[in-house]
């Protein structure tokens, strides 16, 4: 961690692992696995744990719609009766839009923030 200076870099570095992650693991086993190593670093840069939850999820989410081993491509496949080419080619710009999403989500996070610190305020 001594290369990763700002919570940016380390929230960018962690969307990426996360995204590759995603494409080769399930999404509840890889949150079991990852959330204790990560949590200790959420404080030692100062970023919220519920910010990081959904971040952690939605990187995950995209990761489980992205070939190889995208499951969710592999299903959607099989309802269509189309092949894995056809399906990652569709998907492709509703991925490009799910990962500006992501960004932007990961760069303010006070869009991931409003609600849950308007219904219970931080003291």
């Amino acid at each position: 961690m001594e290369n990763i200076q700002t919570p940016w870099v380390f929230l960018l570095s962690v969307n990426i692992m996360l995204l590759i992650i995603g494409m080769f693991m399930d999404i509840i086993s890889a949150t079991l696995i990852l959330t204790p190593i990560f949590l200790p670093l959420l404080s030692q840069f100062g970023i919220d744990t519920m910010h990081f939850g959904l971040l952690m999820t939605l990187n995950l989410g995209i990761g489980y719609c992205t070939p190889p081993l995208g499951v969710s491509l592999y299903i959607s496949g099989a309802v269509a009766n189309r092949d894995l080419i056809y399906v990652s080619k569709a998907v492709l710009p509703f991925l490009l839009i799910q990962i500006a999403i992501l960004m932007i989500l990961t760069f303010f996070p006070g869009l991931v923030l409003f609600l849950p610190n308007w219904v219970y305020p931080p003291p």
